[in-house]
């Protein structure tokens, strides 16, 4: 293969310094970022699991099956092949090179312009091996390819199937894919997004990039080769957080993160050195980068590790101070919530929080361009396009923070506060704003459709990421409904509340005139007649009386 992931790190968006964590580490409901040093080039270093047949005078065979196509090579290319042999013996160490070009691949097999091989390949057919007291090692072949696009394809799966290299969602069974382009003219230090390529609902990836870092050196320093480095970052979230509305019912985790199960990852990397060629590509070995993770779902610290948390009060009012039981989907809503037993808490300790909804019908999320995190309207700051969506403590965010959304339905926060309470105790308040076009979505909704969760996310900010408390708890699972304050009497009118009568009320009078109350509001408003007698006054036989009101 040649793409080599050298390194990787994540980053949780609470301790943004932290760089040791090397596996995917963390819960449902919170930021990090994944950061990838990758070195791509036309090589292949041979291995006794892995070797190469040379035969005279011209013939390469790569004996893994492999085409050479997919290792960078095509016809043309200009090419070093070397190999030492080791005497053990004598402990003396003979190296020997063959330079060519391209002439032919048929698949596996290559045939160079070369009329000979040279005696170094005439001890053996294999390489690397062993003959008796001599070993034949430091098989490499190389041709100078800087990839000039890059395709880049990032999955989630459980742990007890890492070695499957099944990279599609566990949320809708859709690849989530990049792709970049123009990669060869990149300079060091510069960096080009990624571009999304087909459905991006199966994740929530909210920023690609990847970025040109130089070049190194592989080989040996009389024949060495060029692997070019790229850095990959991804700002992501775990997003399984439900198969269905069961999952918060019963509190129950899904599948995928149920008891010792949990979520790792893995990513396929397919660079093209020439764009418009599909042929010729480099790839890296998912084997190689195959690992378990540790992800938790709510309450819990990562997968199933015990937290000391705990939520004393989750309060809703409304503008006027009412106390409400649940999130206004139509007008602004007051939250309060108290957390208790978060150790070391000071000024510098940071915090999360989310909204989202939970749709019941699987077409509002699932096989959609945009990501997951917009399908379902989450706001979890509206700041994550520069890793932002974290919170200090005493710190409060007056302006509001926009949600973010695959349509301009919105569900906006203002005034955000995490705020210390006491010795462990920190009080998160904040007012949500659903926007006009949120109102009218979940209005055309049943009670039943308008589910949703909050959270927040603390911990012990002294403790390392990899050592942590942190914890995302589940404030509330709920159904969203609008609140209608009491407006108050207008002059000239009094309002009464009135209860509904089993039918419409039909009060007949002398003038033959039936009276309907048809709601619980009824106004009672002064009005004239003209009751003077004389044949040019037509005489009143009825009244029409309208109202048309509209929720702003």
């Amino acid at each position: 293969m040649s793409v080599l992931v050298t390194n990787r790190e994540y980053t949780p968006i609470e301790r943004r310094l932290d760089r040791n964590i090397t596996w995917l580490l963390g819960n449902v409901g919170t930021w990090q970022k994944l950061r990838l040093q990758i070195e791509v080039g036309a090589f292949i270093e041979f291995s006794l699991s892995n070797t190469l047949n040379m035969e005279e005078p011209n013939r390469f065979i790569l004996n893994n099956g492999e085409d050479w196509r997919e290792n960078g090579f095509e016809v043309g290319d200009n090419f070093v092949m070397y190999w030492e042999i080791y005497n053990i013996p004598s402990q003396s160490t003979t190296a020997y090179n063959v330079t060519g070009t391209i002439v032919s691949i048929q698949g596996s097999e290559m045939l160079s312009n070369n009329t000979t091989l040279g005696a170094g390949a005439q001890v053996s057919s294999i390489f690397p091996t062993q003959l008796g007291e001599d070993k034949i090692q430091n098989v490499f072949i190389a041709a100078d390819k800087r990839p000039d696009s890059l395709f880049f394809r990032y999955g989630h799966m459980k742990n007890s199937e890492i070695r499957a290299n099944n990279l599609r969602s566990l949320i809708d069974g859709t690849y989530t894919d990049f792709i970049a382009e123009g990669l060869s003219s990149l300079t060091i230090g510069s960096l080009v997004n990624f571009t999304p390529l087909g459905k991006q609902s199966g994740m929530s990836i909210a920023r690609s990039t990847i970025t040109y870092i130089g070049s190194t050196s592989g080989g040996v320093p009389a024949y060495p080769y060029a692997k070019y480095r790229y850095l990959i970052e991804l700002v992501f979230m775990p997003s399984v957080f439900f198969e269905d509305l069961n999952n918060f019912v019963n509190d129950i985790a899904p599948e995928a993160l149920l008891n010792a199960e949990s979520l790792a990852d893995n990513y396929f990397i397919q660079a093209f050195p020439t764009q418009n060629n599909p042929n010729v590509f480099m790839v890296n070995d998912l084997n190689d980068t195959a690992q378990e993770g540790n992800v938790g779902w709510f309450n819990e610290n990562y997968n199933g590790f015990p937290q000391p948390h705990s939520v004393s009060l989750v309060e809703y009012r409304t503008p006027s101070n009412n106390i409400t039981p649940q999130l206004d989907y139509a007008g602004p809503t007051l939250l309060t919530a108290v957390v208790d037993g978060v150790q070391n808490l000071s000024n510098a300790t940071k915090c999360t929080f989310g909204f989202m909804l939970v749709p019941t019908d699987e077409e509002d999320y699932k096989i959609k361009d945009a990501p997951f995190y917009q399908n379902v309207k989450m706001n979890t700051g509206g700041r994550i396009d520069f890793f932002g969506d974290v919170f200090t403590v005493g710190t409060p965010i007056a302006g509001p923070r926009q949600g973010y959304s695959n349509d301009d339905a919105r569900m906006d926060v203002q005034n955000i506060a995490f705020t210390q309470t006491g010795a462990n105790q920190i009080t998160f308040t904040c007012e949500f704003m659903p926007n006009a076009d949120f109102a009218n979505q979940l209005g055309a909704l049943g009670l039943d459709e308008r589910n949703y969760i909050i959270w927040v996310g603390v911990g012990d900010q002294t403790l390392l990421a990899n050592a942590s408390d942190r914890t995302n708890l589940l404030l509330d699972f709920g159904q969203m409904d609008t609140y209608v304050e009491p407006i108050g009497a207008w002059d000239g009118m009094a309002i009464e509340l009135l209860s509904h009568v089993d039918s419409n009320m039909a009060t007949p009078n002398p003038c033959g005139v039936d009276l309907f109350i048809e709601d619980d509001l009824r106004a009672k408003i002064e009005f004239q007649v003209d009751t003077a007698i004389d044949p040019s006054i037509p005489i009143p036989t009825g009244l029409r009386f309208g109202i048309q009101l509209e929720r702003l």
